[in-house]
């Protein structure tokens, strides 16, 4: 066999960070906007929550699914809570010595709908951020389980040799002054996803989301843990 020449071109390829499919085939009413993000790690994924969240301003509620995100850019974290909250802090970072910074959110929203966040364990860092901003500002319930717990800042020192080592320098707290680091975002609503409702095809957590979505729009007290 003879050997054969290709000519490849170098492209950059971007992943997409949002989508409005449900899993296991769990239909969302048309009322009411889902919105999967599956990590923060893209430039453009605050930029795509935007316009998905302008798009769905005529929906009554939304559902925001946060479940098996593992983080990405705190940036992210930052411009989608500050999407939904009215002034108010986001997250704070803390160092060894005690020193303190905040990131506030700034006055105005896009919408100031009712919001359920999902989480399950494999929401981690930047997930966490927002979900520990939303729940602490009550400008959203959280349904699922325990998240993963993941609160640490670190950086990466350059070494010789082309090596380098990473370094915790700060931890983050939630805005009333939670540190979630190896503990994680407890939900408003505790909801357990089993392997039989995997096989059956049944979201029971999103099933959850949107009978808080109907309870909140409807004026009805919704009963949290």
């Amino acid at each position: 066999m003879e050997p054969k020449s290709y000519t490849i071109t170098r492209a950059e390829i971007e992943v997409k960070s949002i989508s409005v499919k449900t899993p296991l085939e769990t239909k969302v009413p048309d009322d009411i906007s889902y919105i999967r993000l599956s990590s923060f790690i893209s430039r453009n994924a605050a930029a795509e929550f935007r316009t998905i969240l302008e798009q769905g301003q005529n929906k009554k509620g939304y559902i925001i699914d946060l479940r098996s995100n593992p983080g990405g850019l705190l940036s992210n974290a930052l411009y989608i809570s500050d999407m939904f909250l009215d002034g108010g802090t986001i997250v704070s970072t803390v160092d060894r010595d005690g020193y303190k910074e905040t990131s506030r959110a700034n006055r105005g929203v896009i919408t100031r709908k009712p919001v359920v966040v999902l989480i399950n364990k494999g929401s981690a860092s930047a997930s966490e951020i927002f979900s520990g901003a939303m729940k602490d500002n009550h400008r959203a319930v959280i349904i699922g389980e325990q998240s993963f717990g993941k609160g640490l800042v670190q950086e990466i020192n350059k070494l010789p040799y082309e090596a380098g080592i990473n370094i915790t320098i700060q931890k983050y707290l939630t805005p009333n002054g939670t540190d979630i680091n190896k503990k994680g975002i407890t939900p408003d609503i505790v909801v357990e996803l089993k392997e039989e409702d995997i096989k059956n095809k049944k979201d029971v957590q999103l099933l959850k989301a949107i009978e808080v979505v109907n309870q909140m729009t409807n004026g009805q007290s919704v009963a949290v843990q």
